[in-house]
């Protein structure tokens, strides 16, 4: 057992950190305004959130998808069941929706949630509370296979339909090849007006009958060019697709400019935005009646109706053509989120800059100031943010599985202080005796075991103890200190010694180079602890 003490305590024991913020109702959370750590989430190992009007998804790195509610007495995720046996690779939602896509590694679509104007993809209108796979897209026909997946919401007087898109192409190929895309029609949506699509060599849209079924029409606009990426509006909806030479065309309802070709035009099929035919776009993402560019130099331009500060230019004018947001200038943005009342933006130094509406305290400020351009949200840029997601008002941020961290108090792993050290000091010098062939040799495994073991705790404990760039002082390793002296005999001892096993030779060496900053603290006693692995190494 762990020794109890006054050590330092850290929030950062979590191997992820999943942050959350706005009107968020678990329980001891209720009434926190600011960021809190989501560590129910943390342990999954987020890799995608995708935000819906009452719930949000979650996607694993082990390709589990879970579902957790805005509004739940407390922060506990709830495994998809019905995709429990799936490797799932990719989530869906629309901030403003109620319904729910996830792309399996197979290629295969499931959609769930409520179905009204047979958005679910099934031909029919009846709610599913389990993600059931759209026979349209089964069969898995030579050639095609669906690699990306898209929401959106529609408001009934809508001339544009609510539904999913998801283009296909051989997973092997990508993002070379066929490629299709669907959407469930509404009992309103005409036969003469495209949904929403994507295309590739060639590319075809599920355009859904008045009635009864979806029906694969070619878009013939985007015949032969590649997409890498597309976006679903909301409401009087537009769609964007982004192609792989940097072009993005728009297509859809024209209102407020938010096509980006001057005007409030619509159009049938997909026509090319010229304004941003030169910059080289990456992701593009729709907004309610306005849209949003990200350009792989890390700038970002939107448009469209811009009341509310929605666009970020300090004004609330319509712009008809892509503006550049010059609140961003200088930051190189790697992703960007749209939700209902907000924007989110992410550079590539971790910060996470908000804009648009502060009603619910979306960017930390009690004063519900709207916010009119991008600024960073204070106490982000330190979490080594990956990822960013917004719902209705809700925002979430993610950092990579990568950077995970230990903390300075992990139960019945880590505790950063004296004492700790002082017991694993002890027990490796008991553990370690007659290691070096002066017992019986070899020793029993059980002692091997236990040797390894017992390294590699402290070797656990200074990295934690660096990392948070604890004192060493703190901890009784000050320079010269009896407890340095004999923790550093010993481990090198076992790493510099011949005919000492292989596997606890390789643990004491690790354990050097993992604490090498606190057990050998001066050049002086680096060389000489060189010297003592030198013969081991065969030199």
């Amino acid at each position: 057992m762990l020794p109890l003490c006054s050590s330092l305590t850290s929030h950062k024991g979590s191997l992820q950190e999943v942050i959350g913020w706005v009107l968020i109702g678990w329980k001891y959370y209720a009434n926190v305004i600011g960021p809190i750590q989501c560590k129910g989430l943390a342990n999954l190992g987020v890799t995608q959130i995708a935000c819906a009007e009452k719930r949000f998804l979650i996607l694993s790195r082990n390709g589990r998808v879970y579902t957790q509610a805005y509004n739940s007495d407390t922060l506990v995720p709830q495994l998809v069941q019905g995709l429990a046996s799936r490797n799932i690779v990719k989530i869906a939602a629309h901030s403003d929706g109620h319904h729910y896509l996830a792309l399996a590694a197979t290629g295969e679509v499931y959609s769930w949630g409520c179905g009204d104007g047979r958005w679910l993809g099934h031909r029919d209108t009846v709610p599913l509370e389990e993600p059931k796979v759209i026979s349209a897209f089964s069969g898995k026909q030579a050639g095609k296979h669906v690699v990306h997946i898209a929401c959106r919401k529609h408001l009934q007087r809508s001339r544009h339909c609510r539904g999913g898109a998801a283009h296909l192409g051989p997973w092997e190929l990508w993002p070379a090849g066929p490629q299709y895309i669907w959407s469930a029609s509404v009992g309103a949506c005409s036969r003469r007006w495209p949904l929403t699509g994507l295309n590739k060599r060639p590319s075809y849209l599920f355009e859904g009958s008045s009635e009864d079924e979806a029906i694969p029409m070619l878009v013939a606009g985007l015949k032969g060019l590649k997409v890498i990426d597309v976006a679903c509006g909301s409401g009087d909806a537009q769609t964007l697709a982004v192609t792989e030479n940097g072009q993005v065309w728009s297509w859809g309802d024209g209102d407020y400019g938010k096509l980006g070709r001057g005007g409030s035009d619509g159009c049938k099929t997909p026509k090319l935005i010229e304004k941003l035919q030169d910059l080289d776009v990456v992701k593009v993402r729709c907004g309610s009646q306005f849209s949003i560019a990200l350009m792989k130099s890390g700038q970002v331009y939107s448009w469209g109706k811009g009341d509310n500060q929605r666009l970020g230019h300090r004004t609330e004018e319509y712009v008809r053509y892509p503006k550049l947001l010059e609140g961003l200038q200088g930051k190189k943005v790697i992703d960007v989120a749209a939700g209902s009342t907000h924007c989110l933006a992410l550079t590539e130094d971790s910060e996470v800059h908000s804009w648009r509406s502060n009603d619910q305290c979306q960017h930390f400020d009690t004063l519900r100031v709207t916010k009119p351009e991008p600024a960073a949200l204070p106490g982000l840029d330190a979490k080594h943010i990956v990822g960013v997601t917004c719902g209705p008002a809700q925002s979430c941020a993610w950092s990579s599985c990568s950077e995970w961290s230990i903390g300075l108090r992990v139960p019945l792993g880590v505790d950063i202080c004296s004492v700790t050290f002082q017991q694993l000091d002890l027990l490796l010098q008991q553990v370690s005796e007659g290691m070096d062939g002066s017992a019986d040799w070899p020793p029993p495994h059980e002692k091997e075991c236990m040797a390894v073991a017992t390294l590699n705790l402290p070797r656990l404990q200074l990295h934690a103890a660096i990392s948070h760039q604890v004192d060493p002082e703190f901890l009784g390793l000050g320079l010269g200190s009896v407890l340095l002296n004999s923790l550093k005999q010993t481990v090198v001892t076992l790493a510099s010694s011949t005919g000492m096993l292989s596997t606890v030779h390789s643990a004491s060496q690790a354990m050097l180079q993992s604490g090498w900053s606190v057990l050998l603290p001066t050049a002086e006693k680096q060389a000489r602890a060189l010297s003592a692995l030198l013969p081991c190494a065969g030199y």
